[in-house]
């Protein structure tokens, strides 16, 4: 894959914002050059074009991608299911729990999402054989769902 660069702004040591197409902004989908030369002549353009960013220092980078193949496949899986592009990463930095309280089996899940650009609503009913577990954390804060037999694909939550 080609090298891609991204447009980025900051402010003294305030956070690094980057050019999006229409904007700067520290989330959302980043504007990609495949030409370094094109990216520096649109920055320089837009400090011309927009005084406020005189106060800001323009610069050219790579874009090196901070998502992991994981969360690419991730995102990949999602457009299948829905039909657009996942908007944003969410990496959950929560404490995983090795020890705590089998609740028993989980038999279904409703769950709210957009797909083809509308918000749907959905129950997946678990088959007895694919039915995970739902446990909690020993202080009752967390919830999680272990094993089954089951896999989110283009259609939804299939059984396996």
């Amino acid at each position: 894959m080609a090298k891609q660069w991204i447009i980025v702004a900051r402010k003294g040591s305030g956070p690094v914002l980057k050019y999006t197409g229409t904007k700067f902004s520290d989330h959302g989908r980043v504007k990609q050059f495949a030409d370094s030369t094109e990216a520096y002549k649109l920055a320089h353009r837009l400090i011309h074009e927009y005084p406020v960013l005189k106060h800001y220092t323009l610069s050219v980078r790579p874009a090196v991608s901070s998502v992991p193949r994981r969360l690419e496949s991730a995102a990949h899986l999602l457009k299948e299911f829905s039909g657009h592009e996942a908007a944003e990463v969410l990496r959950v930095d929560e404490p995983a729990f090795k020890d705590g309280l089998v609740i028993g089996p989980l038999h279904g899940l409703l769950y709210g999402t957009v797909r083809d650009g509308r918000s749907e609503n959905y129950i997946h009913r678990f088959a007895k054989k694919s039915r995970p577990l739902l446990a909690a954390s020993s202080d009752g804060t967390r919830l999680r769902i272990v094993g089954g037999r089951f896999q989110f694909t283009e259609a939804g939550i299939e059984d396996r």
